[in-house]
């Protein structure tokens, strides 16, 4: 016993055929099985719909700015860093005896490094590019 097609499958087989076919050329073709303009339209809207998902969307990533304001005073260069709509977000300090960073609203670096500690790092591989 041959299945029974539905409106909306006649709908999809006939643009699998005829890709090409405006609404109105579906709808006359298909009148003797009562499909209407707006069957049509739902199939369409449901193909386009399908075959949008198959497909994902790559969402390109872009780093948030930073804006940096350089003070440099005799002892050194700070370097104040804020994130767009975050805020300050902290200072880094370079001396010539080394690098340190100050959180905001603290009086003390709460991390400090010598030129001789960061060299030594970086000779082991630590800090890659």
């Amino acid at each position: 016993m041959a299945k029974r097609l539905g409106k909306m499958e006649r709908v999809r087989r006939f643009i699998q055929k005829h890709p090409n076919a405006t609404t109105e050329q579906i709808v006359q073709a298909l009148e003797a099985h009562g499909v209407s303009k707006q069957t049509v339209y739902q199939v369409r809207n449901l193909i386009k719909t399908e075959s949008s998902s198959q497909t994902p969307r790559v969402r390109k990533r872009t780093a948030d700015p930073i804006q940096i304001q350089i003070d440099v005073p005799a002892e050194g260069i700070n370097l104040k860093l804020a994130g767009n709509g975050q805020g300050m977000l902290g200072t880094l300090v370079i001396t010539r005896s080394g690098m340190a960073i100050i959180k905001p609203n603290a009086k003390k670096p709460s991390r400090q490094i010598s030129w001789t500690r960061l060299q030594t790092l970086a000779e082991s591989g630590l800090l890659q590019d």
